[in-house]
């Protein structure tokens, strides 16, 4: 499920005013609003003080719209925390950050991104967007989170019966939000980007730099060509094409991250002695853990035991998922694959439970509909099992034919039903803004090749692939995020690239 694209950075960084209140009454509201509102304390009360917003954000909700095609939409709040410039002599022209997902977390990004200082000499917004967490409605699935991170936990993933499950609790997360009103058809991209735009103009703001990630470009994308009034600049990191189906690359996306830490490995004497030949190893491994998979019982972070099932699929998603923890889980990689090929799977056991976040953080109506309506309305089981065979021709059928990321996907979208989107809704940007766009060299996600699809149609850009990193590369890499305040701070000149020279990749864990 796309839970583990729009959590990572929940697990990795392990109420108030902003708590969810019913959503807004039907209103012909003639124009979106901003109002100013208390943060909330704790930010995140399942993640305890560590995840609190720093002092000095201001916070608000952005009042627009569900469904802008219908006169009589109810309205909806976004959420937006504003950290200010620490510098007394700021930028005049703000930073917009536009986070993963979709349906991920701002306010921990505003917690991250306040820590590295994006905030050093502009304004930062950090939008919740619609449906997510601290947005009103919230439409998350607590429900769902405790089977897929808990009783799916012991389960073998590709088996039918964990998939009639999974489908019983994906449709109970839909009736549940359908029951409060909201219409999940709305929850989508094109809508999504326009709430975008409607905050520059209630801020006020003439002129903002927009910063993107993973599924943040997609919206950024969608901004630029429907919206691009007021954009002076444009960062899009672990890029998205909004007219390339991430489900039909999933599986050649994760064969090329599988390369190049199978080349990186080999490039280190005591990684390819350790590990002579961990691409036949890996294969054989999924293979084999397809037919029988290995049950282990690890203790969590609570110290208490968890029985957890690592079947082929598993071990291969595990591998994919490692492009979100970067360098550090980079280096476990060979050392993973290969104990389990050895039928050890403690280590991938501990990557699995590594990868569990508190439940109700996820924001399932966003994340659906765009997944639903931008994606797998426009592909097919088929199209993503011919895409895996041709890229993994020793994988097994039946690990191919599930999605390499969101998983079931097809089923899950048949029951949450809201249609589909138009080609006009996927058609590419054509744009003078300036523009960079990185991507991880070893992101098994959002591969750094695909920066130079979306490049094609920005007249003004740069397209840089980061060596040694993965998903989200400026959180993983120092070079990229000076390069990102390098290119804010003037998107008219070519970026120094000297630093990536100076980048080298970690050694692999060995015995």
């Amino acid at each position: 499920m796309y839970r583990t694209r729009c959590l990572t950075l929940v697990a990795a960084m392990i109420a108030g005013a902003f708590t969810p209140a019913v959503a807004a009454s039907a209103s012909n509201e003639p124009a979106p609003s901003y109002a100013a509102a208390p943060c909330p304390k704790p930010n995140i009360p399942e993640l305890g003080p560590s995840a609190d917003l720093p002092s000095g954000i201001t916070c608000g909700y952005l009042t627009v719209p569900e469904d802008r095609s219908r006169p009589d939409s109810r309205m909806i709040r976004v959420a937006v925390a504003h950290a200010k410039a620490v510098s007394a002599t700021p930028k005049p022209d703000p930073i917009v950050f536009l986070t993963h997902g979709p349906g991920g977390v701002a306010f921990l990004d505003a917690v991250r991104e306040v820590g590295a200082g994006m905030n050093a000499d502009r304004d930062v917004y950090f939008v919740a967007q619609r449906g997510n967490y601290h947005s009103d409605p919230q439409l998350t699935c607590p429900d769902y989170d405790r089977f897929a991170d808990g009783t799916a936990l012991g389960l073998k993933f590709a088996a039918p019966s964990t998939g009639a499950q999974n489908l019983a609790a994906v449709k109970a997360c839909r009736d549940k939000l359908a029951a409060t009103g909201a219409h999940l058809a709305s929850y989508n991209t094109v809508e999504n980007a326009a709430d975008i735009a409607d905050l520059r103009t209630a801020l006020g703001i003439e002129q903002w730099n927009v910063y993107s990630v993973s599924y943040g470009t997609n919206v950024a994308q969608v901004l630029l060509r429907d919206h691009p009034e007021g954009i002076r600049s444009m960062v899009l990191d672990s890029v998205s094409p909004i007219d390339q189906n991430l489900l039909t690359h999933g599986w050649p996306a994760a064969a090329g991250m599988y390369q190049a830490i199978f080349d990186a490995c080999a490039s280190q004497p005591k990684c390819a002695a350790a590990y002579p030949d961990l691409k036949a190893e890996f294969t054989a491994a999924v293979n084999r853990l397809n037919r029988t998979p290995l049950q282990v019982t690890v203790n969590d972070a609570a110290g208490r035991p968890v029985q957890v099932v690592i079947d082929g699929y598993t071990l291969a998603w595990l591998v994919t998922g490692q492009s979100y923890t970067g360098p550090s889980g980079f280096a476990t990689i060979p050392s993973m694959i290969h104990t389990a090929a050895q039928g050890d799977g403690r280590e991938a056991a501990a990557a699995r439970l590594a990868r569990v976040a508190p439940p109700g953080l996820a924001g399932y109506g966003l994340g659906f509909g765009a997944y639903c309506r931008e994606m797998a309305s426009w592909s097919s089981t088929e199209d993503v099992a011919a895409a895996g065979k041709a890229a993994l021709p020793g994988f097994p059928d039946d690990v191919l034919r599930l999605i390499m990321v969101p998983g079931r996907l097809f089923a899950e979208c048949a029951a949450w039903d809201v249609g589909s989107a138009t080609a006009a809704e996927r058609a590419p940007i054509v744009s003078d803004v300036p523009s960079l766009l990185m991507g991880g060299a070893m992101d098994g996600v959002t591969p750094a090749a695909w920066t130079e699809v979306v490049a094609k149609g920005l007249r003004n850009s740069e397209t840089i692939a980061i060596p040694g990193a993965g998903h989200d590369v400026i959180a993983q890499s120092p070079c990229a995020r000076s390069m990102m305040d390098a290119f804010f701070d003037d998107p008219t000149r070519p970026v120094d690239r000297a630093c990536l020279n100076e980048i080298t990749i970690a050694p692999f864990k060995t015995p």
